[in-house]
C-alpha cells in the first residue's frame, strides 16, 4: 500500500468534495503531513494549476526529493501556451523538473489544438523537464478515442466500491499492451463513502438506495468504511499507484496503518451504473 501511494493535494487551498464540504487544509496541518510522508518514504504528490495557490503552497516546502504530478488545462481564451503553462508549474513548484504532466481535461486533447498542445510537452520530455505524460478521465469511452490518438505514459482513472467502470479484463489488458501505467484516484468518492449514512446531501436522494446497501454491506462483513475502500483498490493487482486526498494528518496515518483483510470480499454488488453519483462534474 505504502508503495502504491500518491498524495492527493485537491483540498489543500480548495474546499473540496460533496459540494465543498471538507474545509481547506491549515498550512501547520500540511507540514505535518508532508513530513509524514518523508518518514514513510512515500515520495509522490498529485496536484493541479486548478487547486488556487497548492502549487505555491508545495513550492514553499522542502519537496524537491518528491515526484510531483501536476495537472494543466488548456485557455483557450488566453493566449498562452501549453509551454508557458507548464513554466507557471515549475515557477510555482519551485523546481525546472516536473516528473508527470497530466491532461486535466481530455477534451484538450480531442479538440483542434489536440495534437500542437500534446507535442509542446512531448518537446519538453524530450528535453529533460518532463519525465512522464498522461491524461485524467472520467469516462472509458472518451479514454479510448485519446489512446487511438496519442502515446501516453500514464492515465489517471475514478475507481472505487461504486464506479467499477474501469475494471474489465479486457481493458487492463488493453492498458497493459500499450504500456500504460494505471493510477487510481477518487477512491472515497470525494468523501462520500466515508460519510454517515445522515449525512448523505440530499441531492443522492435517488441514489439512497445504494447508500443503504453499502452500510448494510459493511456491518455483513464487519469492515468499517475506510478498511473497505482499500480492501477494494488494493486488490485490482493492475493498478501501479493510488492517489489519497486526507483530511488531516490523522486520517493519513489510518491509511498508512491499513492491512489488508484476509476474508474474500465480494465488491461486485455494490457497483453503480449511475453517473450522477459516480461522476462528481454531475453533482
Amino acid at each position: 500500500m505504502i508503495k502504491k501511494l500518491i498524495l492527493g493535494t485537491a483540498n489543500f487551498d480548495v474546499k473540496y468534495g460533496v459540494k465543498n464540504r471538507f474545509r481547506k487544509l491549515k498550512k501547520t496541518e500540511i507540514k505535518k503531513i508532508i513530513l509524514c510522508l518523508k518518514k514513510k518514504k512515500i515520495n509522490s504528490i498529485d496536484t493541479s494549476q486548478n487547486y488556487n495557490n497548492t502549487e505555491k503552497m508545495l513550492g514553499d516546502l522542502n519537496i524537491k526529493n518528491f515526484k510531483i504530478i501536476t495537472k494543466l488545462a488548456f485557455n483557450q481564451n488566453k493566449k498562452e501556451t501549453f509551454k508557458d503553462k507548464f513554466f507557471i508549474s515549475t515557477k510555482n513548484l519551485n523546481n525546472n523538473f516536473i516528473h508527470t504532466v497530466l491532461f486535466h481535461n481530455p477534451k484538450d486533447l480531442l479538440g483542434k489544438k489536440g495534437k500542437e498542445i500534446f507535442n509542446e510537452l512531448v518537446l519538453l520530455k524530450k528535453k529533460g523537464f518532463i519525465k512522464k505524460i498522461g491524461v485524467s478521465v472520467y469516462k472509458k469511452e472518451e479514454l479510448k478515442k485519446i489512446l487511438d490518438k496519442y502515446k501516453l505514459d500514464i492515465v489517471q482513472i475514478p475507481l472505487n466500491v461504486f464506479n467499477q467502470s474501469f475494471i474489465s479484463i479486457n481493458f487492463l489488458r488493453y492498458m497493459k499492451r500499450k504500456k500504460i501505467e494505471i493510477h487510481a484516484r477518487s477512491i472515497f468518492l470525494q468523501g462520500l463513502l466515508l460519510m454517515k449514512e445522515k449525512k448523505i446531501p440530499k441531492n443522492f436522494k435517488e441514489q439512497k438506495y445504494l447508500f443503504k446497501r453499502w452500510n448494510a454491506w459493511l456491518k455483513k462483513n464487519n469492515i468499517t468504511k475506510l478498511e473497505a475502500c482499500l480492501n477494494f483498490i488494493t486488490k485490482i493487482k493492475d493498478i501501479k499507484k493510488i492517489i489519497v486526498g486526507v483530511d488531516s494528518l490523522k486520517q493519513l496515518k489510518e491509511i498508512l496503518n491499513f492491512k489488508k483483510s484476509k476474508k474474500k470480499l465480494n465488491f461486485s454488488q455494490l457497483s453503480s451504473n449511475s453517473s450522477k453519483l459516480t461522476n462528481p462534474n454531475k453533482w
